[in-house]
């Protein structure tokens, strides 16, 4: 039997691409509240949710899973100049919600992803052994 992944941020660039690759492994569900991802970069085969992973209404109606993939979030700092509220509740409140939903149902893995603009200005490629240094600090 496959194991049960529940992507947030799904129908986002990174989201989207690890669904598209691992469907045939894995039972995909893709959540996603197309804030910065767009439900075409799903193959049609990926059960998409349209929905919000900062709301626990929206994470129950998925039902039980495996393994949480977080993605959801804002992925750059202007983004949280522009709109504050929208960030704050796109990346840390649906940490948090996601988190904490993972943990009364019982989720075996939780693996969640930064962003790469914490590495600054550093050199190309970027590796993980580089200073972490935003460009707004």
């Amino acid at each position: 039997m496959k194991k049960r992944i529940l992507v947030t941020g799904g129908a986002g660039f990174i989201g989207s691409n690890f669904c598209n690759l691992n469907k045939d492994r894995y039972e995909i569900i893709a959540l996603d509240n197309l804030f910065l991802g767009d439900k075409k970069n799903l193959n049609p085969d990926i059960r998409f949710f349209l929905g919000d992973a900062s709301s626990e209404d929206d994470l129950k109606k998925i039902g039980p899973v495996d393994i949480v993939l977080h993605l959801a979030g804002t992925s750059s700092a202007p983004m949280f100049l522009e709109n504050p509220r929208r960030a704050y509740l796109n990346s840390i409140e649906s940490f948090l919600t996601t988190l904490q939903w993972s943990q009364k149902t019982g989720v075996q893995k939780f693996l969640y992803a930064s962003t790469s603009s914490l590495y600054g200005n550093n050199p190309l490629p970027l590796v993980e052994t580089q200073s972490v240094t935003p460009p707004n600090h």
